[in-house]
């Protein structure tokens, strides 16, 4: 019956104009990288990001990777040559090494790679907002040195910042683990599968799930919320998206249309 009843509010939304859904709920905006994917500024770099919480967003969403002589960075992809004029991985080069690194595509050529430190240090008025961490393991080391100092780095820089309202997004157990014996306040949110995200936060007592809004369904709401987890939601790059993301009534849209959610919102 469940199951029915999630297919009756997808096609509710699908088939409602776009001012039918009600954007008043509690459901924080949180831009995806900044501006998001279809903005003239590039995911992650300062003038995206800066933007964003000045339009007045709740929150944005950045991607976090360390350099070799553990430099945090805000950067999305495992190759710089995918986004920028070099190449190799970051974890494989000193800040030095990548230091006023431009974005490729001919719109980005002006914007550089940024430090995290030089994102938090330009916007001290915003530390009270919220900060979804999404932290990329591209590294190879098997030790676990690398993300140990990973992790440590942006403990760090959380609570340098006087950051106060943050969520580290994570992928394997061991960082999430990581994250609360440094920092307990700093939410968990684990970004897999919908059963393995579950079984994940109910083992080690995470914070929440963040997931594909196209992948929800009253009953996985359902189930994370029975147990007190928290949603948060990607992909929402389009209308009917968005939509969706507000009838199930989500707790965090990692929107790319930070600039008509927040029309909605008024």
């Amino acid at each position: 019956m469940k199951g029915i009843f999630s297919l009756v509010i997808v096609l509710i939304v699908f088939s409602c104009s776009r001012y039918d859904v009600n954007y008043d709920s509690q459901t924080k905006v949180i831009r995806h990288g900044g501006m998001g994917i279809t903005h003239e500024f590039p995911l992650n770099s300062f003038e995206s990001l800066a933007l964003c919480l000045n339009k007045g967003a709740d929150g944005v969403e950045i991607d976090v990777q360390m350099t070799k002589d553990s430099i945090l960075v805000a950067y999305h992809d495992e190759e710089l040559s995918e986004l920028t004029t070099s190449s190799g991985s970051i974890h494989n080069h000193n800040w030095n090494e990548i230091e006023n690194l431009e974005y490729s595509k001919r719109l980005y050529s002006e914007y550089e790679v940024i430090k995290l430190n030089d994102l938090f240090t330009n916007l001290p008025e915003f530390k009270d907002k919220k900060y979804f961490f999404d932290v990329k393991t591209f590294s190879p080391d098997t030790t676990g040195a690398h993300l140990q100092a990973l992790i440590s780095q942006l403990v760090s820089t959380i609570k340098n910042f006087g950051l106060t309202n943050t969520t580290v997004e994570v992928r394997k157990e061991e960082i999430g683990l990581l994250v609360k014996q440094l920092d307990p306040s700093t939410e968990v949110f684990v970004y897999r599968n919908w059963d393995k995200a579950l079984s994940m936060n109910i083992e080690y007592g995470f914070d929440g799930i963040t997931t594909d809004v196209d992948l929800l369904t009253q009953d996985r709401i359902d189930s994370a919320r029975v147990v007190d987890l928290k949603i948060a939601v990607v992909n929402t790059h389009s209308i009917e998206r968005n939509d969706l993301a507000y009838v199930f009534g989500v707790d965090y849209n990692q929107t790319d249309m930070v600039s008509y959610v927040l029309r909605k919102k008024e």
